[in-house]
């Protein structure tokens, strides 16, 4: 276990890494932090992520909650008939998102295409669907889809596209973070976000075995 700072963080982070899945698992402690502004992981056989990875963006619960709202805000004036959460990173914003704007028909869709560690899944050049919603409770509605990320953009457009075949009226997708840089669909994107970056994210949920990660803000 090594301890590390993060940038903008003004604790005490313990930083744990798995060579193996690439993740980093974190908890903050209450302490003050000094050393370097950013976070340089131990290096294990390079993947297309390392350079995101030496500066990782760490979002608290808080920084979820103040970017759902902003969310919300965004979508003022805007209605939809049906919430269609992308497993597993848009589950907690979209339920987010419903809480805030009273809406109750959530859905949700399951699509593979990276790995745990954020490396595409070998042989995979699309999404791959394991569940979608049936069409009739998509057909003639307006849906807004969730995901965490825009990152390459290819979840997001096939899940899009699909809830298109299956009849819906109006479709619009929203997301935490929209990443330009990395999106692979010229003059395509969420029609909501909350934030744009190109670094490496680490979202609460995916730190869930630290029991007081996120607890409050920095």
């Amino acid at each position: 276990m090594e301890r590390l700072s993060f940038v903008g963080f003004p604790f005490g982070v313990s930083v744990k890494v798995s060579y193996k899945s690439r993740r980093c698992l974190c908890s903050i402690r209450g302490v003050a932090a000094v050393g370097p502004s950013s976070v340089g992981f131990p290096t294990a056989p390079s993947n297309s992520h390392e350079e995101e990875e030496k500066s990782a963006l760490l979002c608290t619960w808080s920084h979820i909650e103040d970017m759902v709202r902003r969310l919300g805000d965004e979508m003022e004036g805007s209605d939809f008939d049906a919430v269609v959460a992308i497993t597993r990173g848009g589950l907690i914003p979209a339920t987010l998102l419903c809480e805030r704007k009273g809406w109750r028909n959530l859905l949700s869709a399951t699509a593979v295409f990276y790995s745990d560690s954020g490396v595409k899944i070998f042989g995979m050049t699309e999404p791959r669907f394991l569940h979608f919603p049936e069409a009739s409770q998509l057909d003639g509605k307006r849906v807004l889809v969730v995901d965490d990320v825009w990152d390459s953009g290819k979840t997001g457009v096939a899940v899009r596209e699909r809830c298109r075949r299956a009849g819906a009226a109006v479709v619009k997708l929203a997301v935490l973070h929209f990443k330009p840089s990395r999106n692979v669909f010229a003059n395509d994107g969420p029609d909501f976000y909350a934030d744009k970056t190109d670094r490496w994210i680490m979202y609460p949920w995916e730190t869930m075995d630290s029991e007081n990660f996120g607890q409050k803000a920095p």
